[in-house]
């Protein structure tokens, strides 16, 4: 069989480790050059963790995180219109952890031994 994963993003990255998890191997095609084409923050909860664990990658992904400690909602010229503390769900769950979008396209493709990923496709 002969997959192809169309997206080097979080997902189709994500989805590659799997498979290679299971001994499946796939192909990537990008469009963008590289990965550094989005660089806007993530913030992954406690139980997006369940698969950088099954990964073997949260302890490596944790390393490169600021740890999120409350939520804000601002407006159009920054007013603070609603703020919450995140201690209640990081006390009973774990933390919030905040990355660039890179960093964990970054990661999830380090951890890739097999699948190739061709850009400007």
């Amino acid at each position: 069989m002969r997959i192809l994963i169309i997206g080097a993003g979080v997902a189709g990255m994500t989805l590659a480790a799997l498979l290679e998890k299971w001994g499946v191997q796939a192909t990537i095609i990008e469009r963008a050059p590289d990965f550094e084409h989005a660089g806007y923050m993530l913030g992954l909860w406690p139980l997006g963790y369940r698969v950088l664990h099954g990964l073997n990658l949260y302890e490596k992904f944790k390393e490169g995180c600021i740890p999120g400690r409350q939520y804000e909602v601002r407006g159009n010229h920054g007013e603070l219109i609603q703020h919450w503390s995140l201690d209640l769900i990081t006390n009973q769950f774990g933390p919030n952890l905040s990355c660039t979008r890179p960093q964990l396209v970054r990661l999830l493709h380090e951890s890739l031994t097999t699948t190739q990923v061709q850009f400007n496709t």
